[in-house]
């Protein structure tokens, strides 16, 4: 692995490039596939970066920094979260180190750290202009390489498994907000009687009878019914199947069941007996 730093100069008489720090490290014992090898490698770079900025003390206004990787450059333009520990962590330290820099595409052939990382004899260096200067196209940014695409195979061997989630906005009940507009019980089930007795006479369903007593057990047991599906839908559900509850649960000990109203009532021994009805203290009732 190899990270080599240019630096531009612009004068009057035009830009020059030179070679100004190059380092190199051995491959890890531990093998290490290439995508994640040229990660390491974009990472020495970055690491390399912040020592030649602080050393040579010089105005940097643009800061471009190059990898021959299509997928290093996929990962590192990604959010790291996406990934595996591995290219997570690692992405993550490139983010931050190079936050104000810009990652590009340099093809293989024109990439100056090769020839660090693949080596060259004495004779080479010595005249070989693309580790002196860079590739020919460096200083003419209208000939920058374009990064060609990257298919979708390749990124998922290190993403992580992804989690679908969806919000489903449930729709309130009208009737809730009765509730807490009322302080007592009876008053609630007065208005809920009146407010009955207004939808039969809209529908025409009204007969005209005015007992009261009536209105008000109907009231009680809409309410009820109200409560029970909104804390007991489960429970309602294998009941009205006639299906048993499970072994643990509490209705398989109360024996329940459904009545001919359609609220759920406990049977065993006091099934010939008056009981109260199966309700629940979550709510203000």
């Amino acid at each position: 692995m190899a990270a080599v730093v240019f630096i531009t100069v612009h004068g009057s008489n035009g830009a020059t490039i030179s070679l100004v720090c190059s380092k190199t490290k051995v491959a890890p014992l531990k093998r290490l596939t290439i995508p994640r090898l040229e990660l390491t490698a974009a990472l020495l770079l970055s690491r390399l970066m912040p020592y030649v900025q602080a050393t040579s003390k010089m105005n940097v206004t643009a800061t471009h920094l190059w990898t021959d990787s299509v997928v290093t450059l996929t990962w590192i333009k990604s959010h790291a979260s996406r990934w595996k520990d591995f290219v997570r962590n690692r992405v993550s330290q490139l983010q931050e180190l190079t936050a104000n820099a810009h990652w590009k595409y340099v093809p293989g052939t024109s990439n100056p750290a090769d020839c660090a990382s693949r080596g060259l004899i004495t004779a080479q260096l010595q005249s070989h202009s693309l580790w002196w200067t860079g590739p020919p196209w460096i200083l003419t940014p209208e000939a920058w390489p374009s990064q060609p695409a990257l298919p979708d195979k390749l990124n998922g061997h290190e993403a992580r498994p992804g989690i679908a989630l969806y919000a489903a906005a449930s729709q309130p009940n009208y009737h809730w907000d009765l509730i807490f507009k009322y302080s007592t019980f009876n008053k609630l089930l007065k208005i809920t009687a009146l407010c009955f007795r207004f939808i039969a006479l809209l529908r025409g369903f009204w007969d005209g009878s005015l007992d009261s007593h009536s209105a008000l057990e109907n009231a009680r047991f809409f309410w009820i019914k109200a409560i029970q599906a909104a804390y007991f839908t489960y429970e309602i559900k294998i009941l009205t199947a006639n299906s048993r509850s499970p072994t643990a649960h509490a209705f398989s000990r109360l024996t329940a069941y459904i009545d001919a109203q359609g609220l759920i009532r406990v049977g065993g021994r006091l099934n010939q007996n008056q009981h109260w009805i199966k309700t629940t203290n979550i709510r203000r009732f």
